[in-house]
């Protein structure tokens, strides 16, 4: 089933963005895990121009928390970004997967500074 298939159980309002996203960053993976809550995936390259979009033009400033996930049987580590729109009373997940052997990655401390760290304990953790 492709994401234009599925029954999208979020407002209109997210809706509009879902599609805005979609169309300009070309995400993909969306997981609806609640009328409020919802994931997608992003390509390493487009991830921090999806984030500033998200924050700067579709109203979700607040960061929740960003963490990663070792995926070791895959060879990647998964870069997971929660952002909430208090206006749209929604939580936005952008995951991103990065190679283990160039595990770098753009950072999005210039739009939440708290970003530093997360971004600090992740690289203790993981290295």
């Amino acid at each position: 089933m492709s994401d234009a298939d599925k029954t999208i159980l979020a407002d209109d309002e997210v809706r509009k963005v879902y599609d805005q996203i979609f169309n300009r960053f070309g995400v993909s993976g969306l997981d609806e895990r609640r009328r409020d809550q919802a994931y997608l995936r992003a390509d390493r390259d487009e991830a921090v121009a999806l984030i500033t979009y998200l924050k700067e033009l579709a109203g979700y400033r607040h960061l929740v928390f960003l963490t990663a996930v070792d995926r070791i049987e895959e060879g990647v580590f998964r870069l997971i970004y929660l952002l909430h729109s208090y206006e749209k009373k929604h939580d936005l997940g952008v995951m991103v997967d990065i190679p283990r052997e160039a595990s770098e990655m753009d950072s999005v401390h210039h739009l939440w500074p708290a970003a530093e760290t997360y971004q600090r304990e992740m690289r203790e953790m993981y290295g």
